[in-house]
C-alpha cells in the first residue's frame, strides 16, 4: 500500500503544481517513483482517482478542523489519507506506516474523528451550492453557475454523472471494415453497445484493459473519441468535393473523421498555431491514413484563406464539460479567473473565420458547460438571422438566449457523454 499512496499523492501534486491532466500526472508520478508493476500501478491509479472524487470534501474537512497551512505534498497526502479512512480501507492509527512521515500528527488526529454520517449531517447546514460542491467535488463557482442555468435536481444529476466516465471507441473505416473491427474489439474482451445516432461508434460497456492498450488503437485502426466530439463532425457534415477549414485542428481527431465521412474525397486544411502540436497531429493523421488532410502551421485569428465550403472552429476552452473524462479538472478549474481568457480567444476566432469566404456554414463547438463559451458567445458574435438549427440529436441550449433553440448541448447525465456545446451559422 505504501507505493500506491506515494504514487497517488504525487499524482495530485503534479496536477495542482503543473496543471496536468490526470493521465499525464499519473504517468509522471510513476516515472518519478520507478513504478512498473502492473498491479501496483492499477491500485495507485484507482486510489488517486478516488481521492480526486472527494478532494473538495477533504479540504473542507481539514480546514474546518483547523488543519491549515500544509505545504502542497503534505496537503495531497492528507487528501489521499482522507479517502482511505473514509472508505474504511485504513485505520488512522496505521496511516504513518503508509505515508512515510508525510502526515503531521494534527492530520492523523483529525482523521481519528472522521465519521461519514456526522459529516453528511454537517453538510446539510450549508448552502445548496456549497453542499453540492463538496459532495461531488466540483468548483463552487461552477456549481453556482449551473444552478443559475438549470434546476437543482438536474444539476445534481450532472455532477453525479461526472463521477462515472463512459468510454467511446470508433472503427476507423479508412483502414478497416467496420464489422470486422467490431469483432476484433470484442475478441479482446470489450463489451460494446453500438451507438444509435452515429455509425461505427460504440459505447464501451466493459473492458478488460485500458483502451489505449487495446490492440489496434496505437496503429490507428480504432480511435478513442467521445460521442459528443464525434457529433461535432457530423454537424459539419463533410461531403465529397468539399474544401474544409479546421481552424484549430490539433490533435486531429475531428479532421480525420471529416476525411472519413467524406470518403476521403474532401480537401481538409487542418490549422494549428503550435509547431509541437502540429507535428504530433501530422504523425497521428499519418497513422490514421488521413492523407487528404493538409496540416498547416498558422494562427487562424490572423491567417487569410481562399474560399472554403465549410469551416470548423473547435477552439481551446475551459474543458469544464470534460470533468467526467479527466478528474484532474476538479482541481485545475478551481480558479475561475484562470479560464476567463478562453472566451476572448474564441470570440476572436469566430470573428476571424466569419470574415472569410465560407460558402456553406461554420460549425463552432466547445467542450464546455459555460454559456460564455457557448450561447452567450454566439449571441454576441453572430447575427441572429445567420444562426441555423443544429441537426444532431441532442438537447437545445440553455434558456434565455436568442440562439437557445438553435444550438445543441450534450450533457453527461442525459447523453452519457462529456459536456459539449455545438452551433452552426452562416457568414454574411
Amino acid at each position: 500500500m505504501r507505493e500506491e499512496v506515494r504514487a497517488a499523492t504525487l499524482t495530485l501534486e503534479f496536477i495542482e503544481k503543473r496543471r496536468l491532466s490526470f493521465s499525464k500526472a499519473f504517468r509522471a508520478a510513476c516515472s518519478r517513483l520507478g513504478l512498473r508493476e502492473p498491479g501496483v500501478r492499477a491500485r495507485a491509479y484507482e486510489l488517486a482517482y478516488r481521492a480526486l472524487a472527494v478532494v473538495y470534501l477533504s479540504d473542507y474537512y481539514f480546514n474546518s478542523r483547523g488543519v491549515r497551512g500544509l505545504h502542497l505534498r503534505r496537503r495531497c497526502a492528507s487528501r489521499v489519507a482522507f479517502r482511505l479512512v473514509l472508505d474504511g480501507a485504513v485505520a488512522p492509527s496505521v496511516l504513518s506506516s503508509y505515508t512515510g512521515g508525510l502526515l503531521p500528527r494534527r492530520v492523523i488526529d483529525a482523521l481519528r474523528s472522521l465519521s461519514p454520517d456526522a459529516l453528511n449531517e454537517e453538510l446539510g447546514g450549508l448552502s445548496l451550492a456549497k453542499r453540492l460542491s463538496l459532495k461531488y467535488s466540483h468548483p463552487e463557482w461552477l456549481v453556482e453557475e449551473l444552478l443559475r442555468l438549470m434546476e437543482p435536481r438536474e444539476v445534481e444529476a450532472l455532477l453525479k454523472a461526472n463521477a462515472t466516465p463512459t468510454r467511446w471507441i470508433r472503427v476507423n473505416t479508412m483502414k478497416m471494415d467496420p464489422d470486422k473491427g467490431a469483432r476484433k474489439l470484442e475478441a479482446q474482451g470489450l463489451r460494446l453497445e453500438p451507438d444509435r445516432d452515429f455509425p461505427n461508434l460504440f459505447k464501451v460497456v466493459e473492458a478488460k484493459r485500458p483502451l489505449d492498450e487495446v490492440r489496434g488503437v496505437r496503429e490507428g485502426y480504432f480511435i478513442v473519441q467521445d460521442k459528443a466530439s464525434v457529433a461535432v463532425v457530423h454537424e459539419l457534415d463533410p461531403s465529397p468535393g468539399d474544401v474544409i477549414l479546421d481552424a484549430t485542428a490539433a490533435p486531429g481527431l475531428k479532421a480525420q473523421l471529416a476525411a472519413e465521412l467524406s470518403e476521403g474525397k474532401a480537401f481538409i486544411v487542418a490549422v494549428d498555431i503550435s509547431p509541437r502540436r502540429l507535428g504530433e497531429m501530422r504523425a497521428l493523421l499519418k497513422a490514421y491514413g488521413a492523407v487528404e488532410v493538409e496540416p498547416v502551421l498558422a494562427d487562424s485569428v490572423r491567417a487569410k484563406y481562399r474560399r472554403v465550403d465549410k469551416a470548423l472552429i473547435d477552439p481551446p476552452c475551459s474543458n469544464s464539460g470534460a470533468i467526467r473524462r479527466d478528474p484532474a479538472l476538479r482541481l485545475v478549474l478551481r480558479d475561475r479567473e484562470a479560464i476567463r481568457g478562453y472566451s476572448r480567444l474564441q470570440l476572436r476566432l469566430v470573428r476571424a473565420v466569419s470574415s472569410l469566404d465560407v460558402a456553406d456554414y461554420v460549425v463552432f463547438s466547445t467542450c464546455s458547460l459555460l454559456p460564455e463559451e457557448g450561447e452567450a458567445l454566439i449571441n454576441g458574435a453572430v447575427p441572429e438571422e445567420l444562426v441555423t438549427p443544429c441537426r444532431v440529436r441532442a438537447s437545445t441550449g440553455y434558456r434565455g438566449f436568442r440562439c437557445s433553440n438553435l444550438v445543441a448541448r450534450y450533457f453527461p447525465h442525459v447523453h452519457d457523454t462529456i459536456g459539449f456545446f455545438i452551433s452552426r451559422f452562416e457568414v454574411s
